[in-house]
């Protein structure tokens, strides 16, 4: 259901995250701190959504202990759960053809 107002928002932030981000950059400088932190971010939130949420949870293509899902689980809520394709969706059971 497409609701104007979370396109609005989404909109809204898209475009204080391309102006803000440069800007704060040029006034303050970004430390090496900040870009080690940006890419262990980028790397454990991808791979949170890529192997937890699509793997793991939509298509159950492994097994793994308990203790291991939850971090993979927790890391991939850190990113946003929406750009994972199949989850809410599945009006069936996984199947090997997904």
């Amino acid at each position: 259901m497409f609701v104007p107002l979370n396109l609005a928002l989404f909109c809204a932030i898209v475009v204080a995250t391309v102006i803000g981000i440069p800007l704060y950059g040029y006034y303050f400088g970004f430390s090496l701190f900040d870009w080690v932190l940006f890419l262990v971010m980028y790397i454990v939130t991808g791979m949170g959504i890529t192997v937890g949420y699509h793997r793991l949870v939509s298509h159950q293509s492994f097994e793994c202990p308990n203790w291991v899902k939850a971090c993979i689980l927790v890391a991939g809520g850190w990113a946003d759960a929406k750009f994972c394709p199949h989850m809410g969706r599945r009006p069936y059971p996984p199947s090997r053809q997904d």
